[in-house]
């Protein structure tokens, strides 16, 4: 089975689950920002009034560290009422990300040794 990937639009909308310590959460948020090889960020709720309780931009940078290295940076950023209250059973994700960043970067290293 072949997928095709598409490059994100600045201000599309996306829609994704997100598996949070074993419940799995229906996310909407919109492309935030988008250069190439450099950076992705999205961003949400896209209701004005869940914005107000709580909202997140998580980002995806790649940073140059030297010939043929570089370094991904995930991160995000929270606002809103939620956050503070919620970030204890937040943090217990650490370890899904972990994962992700980790097959993040199997896929890419993988990648660059077909090139």
């Amino acid at each position: 089975h072949h997928k095709t990937l598409l490059e994100p639009k600045l201000g599309a909308g996306i829609w994704f689950v997100a598996n949070v310590n074993g419940v799995m959460l229906p996310i909407s948020a919109r492309i935030l920002s988008f250069e190439k090889g450099l950076r992705l960020s999205w961003g949400g709720p896209e209701n004005p009034l869940l914005r107000l309780a709580a909202s997140a931009e998580h980002f995806l940078t790649i940073e140059e560290t030297g010939p043929e290295q570089c370094r991904l940076v995930h991160g995000e950023r929270m606002s809103g009422i939620v956050p503070d209250a919620v970030w204890p059973v937040l943090a217990r994700s650490k370890p899904a990300y972990e994962a992700m960043n980790a097959a993040l970067k199997t896929r890419a290293e993988a990648k660059h040794r077909k090139l």
